[in-house]
Parts: structure tokens; C-alpha cells; sequence
């Protein structure tokens, strides 16, 4: 059967950007599909560790428009265009389109009310 795809998923933002270039590097050593990064920015790190999963030869990587990026979210779309573009891995993505669809979202965010996070738990009994 085999995989298509490997996905590191690091949703705590606990991935450090050396760890993800050593991570990447093996992994893209031994395997013949893509890989693929998705990191919250929990800590603060996802852009870095994006860039140096990059550099290492991630295949791909999640991000979020600025408006709706960073805290428990992904890094923002445009620092990561913005820090391949000119180099070998350059998006090719439109930074001023990216700006607007930002603005876009900016407005939307102010119309929506906050998210407030229920949980529910479901005990069964014997």
C-alpha cells in the first residue's frame, strides 16, 4: 500500500528550527515521497523553523494569511513569501495580492465575534 506523503505535524509549536533542519534532512534522505510541515506558532518559532525546513528541503509547509496568523495559528503567509523570495525556493506569490486578502480578512475578523472553546465529555458507563 505505502504513504503518498509524510506530514511532520507539530500542533504545540514545540519544534525548534535545528531539530526541524535535522529532521527534514534525514527524512528527505530516506524517503521518495513529499514531506510536508505543518507548525503552530505557539512559541513563537514556526517562521524560523519554517525557514530552516526549507532550507533542509521540506516539500511544503502551512501557513495562515497575517490577519488570522501567529498566537495559536500558523506563521503568516507573507513573512514566508517574503523570506524565500529571490532564492531558489521563491513562492512566486503576489505580496501585495497577499496584502489585500489580509486587509479582506483584517475587516472580516472585526465582524466576528470571538471563539469561546466548549468542551464536552461524553463518559459511558459499563
Amino acid at each position: 500500500m505505502g504513504a503518498d506523503s509524510l506530514a511532520i505535524k507539530d500542533m504545540a509549536g514545540l519544534l525548534t528550527p535545528y531539530t526541524a533542519f535535522d529532521l527534514v534532512t534525514r527524512l528527505k534522505k530516506e524517503l521518495s515521497i513529499p514531506v510536508h510541515l505543518h507548525c503552530h506558532a505557539t512559541t513563537g518559532l514556526s517562521t524560523s523553523t519554517i525557514l530552516k525546513a526549507v532550507e533542509a528541503g521540506i516539500d511544503n509547509v502551512d501557513t495562515s494569511i497575517s490577519s488570522m496568523s501567529m498566537t495559536y495559528g500558523h506563521s503568516p503567509t507573507e513573512s514566508v513569501v517574503a523570506m524565500l523570495k529571490d532564492t531558489g525556493r521563491d513562492t512566486g506569490l503576489d505580496l501585495e495580492l497577499l496584502e489585500d486578502i489580509a486587509g479582506y480578512f483584517r475587516e472580516v475578523r472585526k465582524s466576528t465575534p470571538p471563539l469561546k472553546a466548549r468542551c464536552a465529555v461524553l463518559i459511558r458507563g459499563s
